[in-house]
């Protein structure tokens, strides 16, 4: 903030071997010259919210890069993108590196293993940012990671007290600002001068915020965001002596920041001050628990969820709006494979009244809505609870834990796995067979014949099972339908298997598929002039075959609307939406090429429209965008409780400060303030200290002076 000339904090500690260690944000020298050392050097950076540690983490950084050393390399990662129960510290690192610096992967030039050798002959010096941007029960993880531990240098930065376990590790801690520095910086960077500011050093209120950096970054930001000087500071700090200095800085930063006048408003009028301070007290809990009606003002309790285990972490990410209506969020598997099957029956029968009488379209299209519901319903549900290795979790598992916890928990896990699967696919071959083969067997039977009777048995029987497995199949290599994203989904997934074996996977469940396809149309025997077996296998496994490739280009696809690399939440919820809006039609095309015209053992240009129709509603299935509009307008409701362009407040909210981003989402990083943001009535922070065991999520600022 005061460009070359930046708030001078002192940082100091001990070491693993109790000597003293000591850096300072103006000189990091020493703390450099001990990374060159020989020995190891894991450092950690902690301090409370706001106290400058990733400041400070880079400041040490340019220091390891200005020195003569042929060390390792200091990486900046912000660990908000590591899930350490899914990957492991190494190759999460490898896969940021290559992300963040793609001329690596210039293989001509440095190799096709240049970043896996410099990540595993430790030449790379990880700066891990933002321990406290992790959920609780990840951070134990983290240290729990062996990859950890075997760095011989390292850099951590988090909160006071949350690394549970730093044993071997250098722990420094921020001390008290001298009030000389304070006065100069806010001197520097608000319209008061050094002495106007000097003048406070004997009010009580000004002793403490001028020994926490965290405190003189909000002064100074209420000062350049409102043009007031040191003595209107001062005398709204008065107003309310009863409350802590914090609480009342607090107050002021929130109806400061927020967008009042100017330009911001008057891009986008509806955002005046009163509305916005309301629009964030609605938001700020909506990442602490899974489970909290937005549209009620006296928020209902969190389920299953302690406040604790999210503090500082409140994930406000527009996937995740929806959780904030309970009912959509309970129900939302139904509710969209309902929509989706509903809109398919409807198109489809018009499609079919072309040409077809009415009862041929009303079996033919509710096959297809059928097919639609059923994939949508169970595999686009959310997730069960996963159990722990100790086998608790389910009944069965606890029966088969108590010998046999390790198999018990392997056994639950796999069948939560493929349980939906087995459900969507064998409820699509019994819905969709019946409903074939009674149209079959019954239209084409009258009046009495035998021969149509059966045949409509086995149409019914390989159609419903070839359906069937076009669900499956769809699902297994693009994911379609899916359940929406987790709370915590924000940032890039861990790097699975490379494109070349995934297609050639999919290449041989085409084949099969294929041959299955094309035996399936001679044994139903539905034409008298059947192709023979041979046509009839050639042509199923050109069906086949296109089929998967149409659906891998689909999961393939995902990656030009790729978000994880957009420079803020907004431009990647933008990139996200262009992807929803197109990728469906890659899978109607596939589906309409694939079933409607590379398999013509009768070719009908209806079913080429109506399979179209199919891919495209089961593409759509994989995106949260409809969750997403129906819940901020269901928010909303009458009283205005979101805006309904929120991700332009959250961005206005951003540059203002108030929040910050973390990787697609944002994040009130600051404890103190989504306290505030989330205290009961009444509630008064009367001492700078951690937050209560667990406030009540209700809607409103205490204690906070009007501006």
């Amino acid at each position: 903030r005061a460009g070359l000339s930046p708030l001078d904090v002192i940082w100091s500690g001990t070491d693993v071997h109790g000597d003293r260690v000591s850096g300072r944000t103006s000189d990091v020298t020493e703390l450099a010259e001990r990374f060159r050392a020989a020995r190891p050097f894991r450092l950690v950076v902690q301090g409370p919210p706001g106290s400058g540690k990733s400041i400070f983490a880079r400041r040490l950084m340019t220091e390891l890069l200005q020195l003569d050393d042929p060390g390792p390399v200091p990486v900046f990662l912000p660990l908000w993108s590591w899930n350490p129960g899914q990957e492991r510290l190494h190759n999460w690192i490898k896969r940021r590196i290559k992300e963040d610096y793609p001329e690596l992967g210039d293989t001509a030039t440095f190799g096709p293993t240049a970043v896996a050798n410099l990540v595993d002959q430790g030449m790379v010096l990880p700066v891990l940012d933002g321990l406290d941007s992790l959920p609780r029960q990840w951070r134990a993880k983290v240290f729990g990671d062996g990859g950890v531990l075997s760095q011989d240098r390292l850099i951590l930065t988090c909160r006071t007290g949350q690394p549970e376990r730093a044993d071997g590790f250098t722990v420094i801690t921020p001390e008290p600002v001298e009030p000389a520095e304070a006065t100069r910086f806010l001197g520097a960077v608000t319209n008061g001068s050094v002495s106007e500011w000097s003048l406070l050093g004997a009010d009580p209120d000004f002793a403490v915020i001028y020994s926490e950096p965290r405190l003189i970054y909000m002064t100074s930001a209420i000062c350049e965001k409102t043009g007031a000087t040191p003595a209107k500071i001062a005398g709204d700090l008065s107003l309310d002596p009863n409350s802590s200095v914090e609480t009342r800085l607090l107050g002021m930063q929130v109806t400061a920041l927020l967008p009042g006048s100017g330009r911001d408003e008057q891009d986008y009028p509806p955002y005046y001050r009163e509305k916005a301070e309301g629009w964030l007290k609605v938001l700020a809990p909506l990442g602490l628990w899974n489970r909290v009606d937005l549209r009620d003002s006296d928020w209902r309790k969190p389920s299953g969820r302690s406040y604790r285990d999210y503090v500082g972490v409140s994930c406000i990410a527009w996937w995740n709006i929806h959780r904030g209506v309970p009912f959509l969020e309970r129900h939302q598997a139904w509710l969209r494979a309902t929509a989706a099957g509903v809109l398919s029956f409807l198109v489809i029968c018009a499609i079919f009244r072309q040409d077809r009488s009415w009862h041929y379209s009303l079996l033919t299209s509710a096959a297809y809505g059928f097919t639609v519901f059923l994939a949508g319903f169970y595999l686009a549900a959310e997730p069960a609870e996963p159990t722990d290795r100790t086998g608790r979790g389910s009944r069965s598992a606890v029966r088969g834990g108590r010998r046999h916890p390790a198999l018990a928990w392997w056994s639950s896990r796999l069948w939560s796995r493929w349980r939906p699967l087995l459900l969507a696919g064998t409820w699509t071959l019994i819905v969709t067979g019946l409903l074939i083969g009674y149209r079959t067997g019954r239209i084409h039977g009258r009046p009495h014949n035998e021969f149509w009777y059966w045949t409509g048995v086995k149409t019914g029987f390989f159609d419903g099972l070839n359906i069937a497995f076009i669900v499956v199949f769809a699902f297994l290599i693009a994911q379609v339908p899916r359940a929406p994203r987790g709370l915590w989904a924000i940032g890039s997934r861990p790097a699975g298997r490379s494109e070349i074996r995934k297609f050639v996977t999919v290449l041989l469940i085409g084949v099969v598929f294929g041959l299955e396809w094309g035996i399936s149309a001679v044994l139903k025997g539905q034409h008298p002039h059947a192709s023979t077996l041979g046509q009839a296998a050639l042509t199923g496994l050109i069906t086949g075959v296109d089929f998967v490739i149409g659906v891998w280009l689909f999961q393939w696809s995902s990656a030009w609307s790729q978000a994880e690399r957009a420079p803020d939440p907004r431009s990647a919820a933008r990139a996200d939406l262009i992807g929803a809006l197109t990728r469906p039609l890659i899978l109607g095309f596939t589906f309409a090429f694939a079933f409607g015209i590379s398999a013509p053992f009768n070719f009908t240009g209806v079913d080429v429209w109506a399979w179209f129709v199919v891919g495209l509603a089961m593409g759509s299935l994989e995106t949260e965008w409809p969750l997403y509009f129906v819940a901020i307008r269901t928010i909303r409701g009458r009283d205005q409780l979101l805006p309904i362009r929120l991700m332009r407040f959250l961005e206005i909210c951003r540059g203002s400060g108030l929040v910050s981003s973390a990787g697609q989402a944002y994040q009130i990083h600051d404890d103190h303030l989504l306290d505030l943001l989330t205290a009961p009535p009444g509630y008064v922070a009367t001492a700078l200290s951690p937050a209560p065991a667990e406030p009540a999520p209700v809607a409103a600022i205490a204690a906070a002076p009007e501006q």
